[in-house]
């Protein structure tokens, strides 16, 4: 008997064993391969991962080790939900469309004037972008002789090369059910991005037509792909279409995964090997990377996939950034020797141990020689990033500004490994990060609460960044740009702090309300007491811009002393006005445009300037007869060749002269 409980004993203890070995390798294969990725290979390496069973086996195991100690627990346990195990990236809110972006530290101004390849005697602006030489797509585009600009379903060609009598000299109509989102010009090349609006978030496309135009009345399709993912978003260096799509593995009618693309209208398959997961976060949401050499059309497109969702998109001339941020649990991030100390695994599934934080993961990919895009790094770091603001690269470093829900805000700095090197303190406690900038060796960070501090930082010494100056006013910027090395630009939110009081006229506390929007100018050549030079008020508080969520929406010339942002105001006089349920849309619109003040999509022109700071200059409106057009201006842009002003809308292009604003001509689209 004594020898058949031993026998007992012996197994159970060697079973005991190899449960703690094989843990403790999984673990140790885990931190080994945690910044790493891993070739999904095989379908049945695909399927493991959709359906989340990479690493269950552990956790199963941790669970079935753990069953005494639940048993005999006085308090309830449970394993967190296989969300939080096995997939802890979270499709956003939004469709996708990146928006917001950082700055190049070698570029103060990334909105800069340009030429036509032919020569021609043309200044005309360029959309404002996030790095000097890294194009970016938007609704509206010019090469000084024609603008491309988006009109319901359809892209608009406009010839003017007689700037004072604009001609739409073609149409691309679309037949389809994708409606154009994005444009994208390249000497003769026009590329029209689009998502199927017809489909849901989950089962939304993006595809992409590439369009020669050296004819503009007679175009022709040279290209045309198509991803099963929704768009995300796209940069263009040099030629080369760098195009990212994301959203949810998806499963076919015979619950097979579905990996493929279309070329040409060719059904292809992403290659296995091109499709990595990372071991220690395996994840049902990807990231496909599409490279296109727009100077050798005929050539095949590059594709691959991570397994990751994203957050924001980093893209400098040599590398692109993707972050995507997660909760972790500290648990997950125990050392070998926590879990085979004398607790073991119930130690380590003690539910104290369990304390969840915000993490960002950024996954550097190499921009090579040939243009094709390699895996480099990946790191993950506590905190949150807000946009692609958050983000610059400077002396083959990545600077970082990174907010954690309780200690506020900071920058921290990687190498070109994606080692962490340096980083300051937090600014800004128990308040949220608005917006930020990086420019040459300096960088601002604008939180919020009820004041907005423009805080100040020297990165000088990567390894050292330090905190240096802090300037608060009311409001908020949402939006920095740099007007030269000493002075920047802020756009956003106008508040005013009111003191409440009870019917004894007793001070019970204060309420912050939004006035309006606003833009500042500031100078900041001692970064230790950064000083507000000038400031506007913008309209009431139901204004909006496109600005405030869209760097592109900026026109900007510091030669020019030229600032503009499009706008959406209502009238004050309807501000309580109710409508009832049975009056119709109609007579609400006609009320709007009786007030003299309504602006359904206005565009607001501004000198700047050191000597005068920020001045008005005036408004050009693009109000439609559309029942719906008082909705906003989130497709109105502006743009300059030579001396004219151009405004774009979905319904009309307007020239006004630039110094003036006297209106010239217009032109329905």
């Amino acid at each position: 008997m004594k020898v058949f409980k031993s026998k007992i004993t012996l197994i159970v203890i060697t079973i005991l064993c190899i449960f703690l070995l094989f843990i403790g390798a999984n673990f140790l294969s885990n931190i080994i391969y945690k910044n790493r990725p891993m070739a999904v290979k095989s379908k049945g390496k695909l399927e493991s991962l959709y359906e989340g069973h990479e690493n269950s086996f552990l956790y199963d195991a941790l669970f079935i080790l753990s069953f005494p100690y639940n048993i005999l627990s006085s308090s309830s346990f449970s394993l967190p939900s296989e969300s939080v195990w096995y997939n802890t990236s979270y499709p956003q809110g939004t469709m996708g469309i990146d928006s917001l972006s950082g700055s190049t530290g070698s570029s103060y101004n990334s909105h800069s004037n340009s030429t036509p390849s032919d020569g021609s005697n043309l200044e005309f602006s360029t959309t404002n972008v996030q790095v000097e030489n890294v194009d970016e797509a938007d609704i509206i585009k010019t090469d000084g002789n024609y603008i491309y600009s988006l009109s319901e379903s359809n892209v608009i060609i406009t010839d003017v090369t007689d700037k004072e009598n604009p001609k739409e000299v073609n149409k691309i109509e679309n037949s389809t059910s994708s409606v154009p989102v994005d444009l994208l010009l390249y000497n003769n090349m026009l590329v029209v991005i689009m998502e199927d609006a017809t489909k849901s978030s989950y089962n939304r496309t993006v595809s992409v037509t590439v369009y020669d135009i050296s004819n503009k009345e007679n175009i022709n399709q040279v290209k045309n792909i198509e991803l099963n993912q929704r768009y995300y978003s796209s940069r263009l260096i040099d030629g080369h279409l760098y195009l990212i799509a994301n959203g949810s593995l998806k499963e076919d009618s015979d619950d097979n995964i579905e990996t493929f693309y279309k070329e040409n209208y060719e059904i292809k398959a992403i290659n296995l090997k091109n499709m990595y997961y990372f071991k220690d976060r395996p994840s049902i949401y990807e990231t496909e990377i599409v490279h296109m050499d727009l100077n050798v059309i005929d050539n095949d497109i590059e594709v691959q996939s991570f397994l990751s969702d994203v957050d924001s998109i980093y893209v400098s001339e040599k590398n692109i950034y993707m972050a995507d941020g997660y909760y972790s649990s500290t648990a997950l991030s125990q050392t070998l020797s926590t879990l085979l100390s004398l607790k073991g695994v119930w130690g380590f599934l003690d539910e104290d141990l369990y304390d969840y934080s915000y993490k960002t993961s950024i996954i550097k990919l190499g921009i090579q020689d040939d243009y094709s895009v390699k895996f480099v790094a990946k790191n993950d770091i506590e905190g949150e990033t807000i946009d692609q603001f958050s983000f610059d690269e400077y002396n083959n470093n990545l600077r970082v500004a990174i907010q954690n829900s309780d200690d506020g805000s900071k920058i921290v700095v990687f190498n070109e490994k994606m080692k962490l090197i340096g980083e300051t303190g937090y600014v800004g406690k128990n308040e949220d990060m608005y917006s930020s900038r990086f420019i040459g060796d300096r960088a601002y960070l604008v939180t919020y609460m009820n004041t907005d501090p423009l805080f100040t930082f020297d990165l000088s010494n990567p390894k050292k960044p330090k905190i240096l100056g802090e300037l608060k006013i009311p409001g908020y910027s949402t939006y920095l740009h740099p007007y030269d090395e000493n002075h920047l630009i802020g756009i956003g939110i106008n508040t005013e702090e009111r003191v409440s009081r009870n019917s004894y006229g007793q001070v019970i506390g204060t309420n912050v309300y939004v006035t309006g929007m606003k833009m500042a100018l500031f100078d900041v050549s001692n970064l230790k007491n950064p000083t507000l030079v000038s400031e506007v008020a913008i309209g009431d508080s139901r204004t909006k811009s496109a600005i405030l969520d869209n760097h592109k929406a900026l026109l900007f010339s510091k030669e020019k002393q030229l600032i503009a942002i499009p706008v959406t105001s209502y009238p004050k006089d309807l501000e309580d006005e109710q409508i009832s349920g049975d009056e119709t849309v109609d007579k609400v619109i006609k009320a709007y445009k009786t007030s003299s003040d309504y602006i359904s999509e206005g565009y607001l022109v501004y000198n700047i300037n050191l000597e005068d700071g920020i001045t008005q200059k005036g408004t050009i409106t693009h109000n439609s007869d559309s029942k719906y057009s008082y909705r906003n201006s989130q497709m109105l842009r502006g743009l300059y060749i030579n001396d004219y002003l151009y405004t774009v809308s979905q319904h009309m292009v307007k020239v006004n002269k630039l110094d003036t604003l006297e209106n010239v001509n217009e032109l329905a689209i």
